[in-house]
């Protein structure tokens, strides 16, 4: 069974998320469910070994925080709480790893490989609706329209189905071009669907996550960081979506909702605008019926631990 959808296919979307739910397939059968916005190669971006000189770039990066912050950990000269005139463990900790974030960029940038994802982890009831909106999306929607070219979800956890947490990664070129990043965001509360994070691949084949010894934040942006408005504006977004709907098991929204202008096969999708903006730091089968959504129809998930790390702001 092929797992991967791309425009060209034989089968339209629908059919394809009929027939590939997340939570019918474990990880024994495949590691993840595909879905292109465009034609292209069947390939895992994550997996990419013309990238190799920046990823042994990136390692020796991280090796010099290792042995940065064991050094401010055995300096008696450097004090724990700060005094005047005189950072604390903590403050020159933090500076530390705001060096090896900034260098870790310059490789990105410098290398070109900026791709990255935002993050979702959605719980085993929930992951077949919350794939399938936004694999339609990415198919001929908003998050396509929003430069979305690629999305996965992964299956169940063999052996523990029902328990499993699935994450799903929506592809972003660039996670350190705010504009970019942003409407990928903005296309995913308007669905209804907010993310934890955006992770860079750099990071994610370097290793960096909540276990890594230098406890170096994981994530790139989070939705509070990449809105002018912060959390009120995530907020008023993923409410904005709690409208009326005529909502399908495959994820599609029914013809005559009020949400969707874009059509595909007598169905429509919430469409939104484009915008851009340079790199720059922080300032939405069976018979359907009308559901109402209520408060937990708009997805929030919890972060995973994969984002953890020592600052007291994460």
């Amino acid at each position: 069974m092929d797992f991967y959808w791309s425009p060209s296919d034989s089968i339209d979307i629908g059919t394809f998320l009929q027939k590939h739910k997340p939570s019918l397939f474990t990880t024994d059968e495949t590691p993840w469910i595909w879905v292109r916005g465009v034609d292209g190669a069947k390939e895992d971006p994550e997996r990419d070994d013309k990238h190799a000189d920046a990823l042994l770039r990136a390692k020796k990066i991280l090796g010099w925080l290792e042995k940065r912050l064991m050094e401010i950990d055995h300096d008696d000269g450097i004090p724990l709480r700060a005094k005047k005139g005189t950072m604390s463990k903590k403050q020159v900790r933090d500076e530390a790893h705001d060096t090896a974030k900034s260098d870790l960029k310059v490789i990105s940038i410098d290398s070109g490989w900026t791709a990255g994802k935002w993050m979702l982890f959605p719980r085993h009831a929930d992951v077949d609706r919350t794939w399938g909106v936004i694999a339609t999306s990415v198919a001929n929607g908003p998050l396509r329209d929003a430069g979305v070219k690629l999305a996965k979800v992964a299956p169940s956890r063999s052996g523990d189905e029902q328990n499993s947490t699935h994450v799903i990664c929506v592809y972003v070129d660039d996670v350190y071009h705010l504009g970019s990043v942003r409407k990928i965001l903005e296309a995913l509360l308007r669905h209804g669907i907010e993310p934890s994070a955006v992770k860079s691949d750099l990071y994610t084949l370097a290793g960096i996550d909540s276990n890594h010894s230098t406890k170096l934040r994981s994530s790139i942006w989070r939705p509070n960081e990449v809105m002018n408005g912060g959390a009120a504006e995530v907020k008023k977004l993923v409410e904005s979506s709690r409208t009326t709907t005529k909502v399908g098991p495959d994820g599609f929204i029914d013809s005559d909702s009020e949400d969707g202008k874009i059509e595909t096969k007598g169905k429509k999708r919430v469409h939104e605008g484009k915008g851009e903006e340079a790199r720059g730091q922080s300032p939405h089968a069976a018979p359907v019926k009308k559901v109402k959504k209520d408060k937990s129809a708009a997805v929030k998930y919890v972060e995973n631990d994969i984002f953890g790390g020592g600052s007291d702001t994460e």
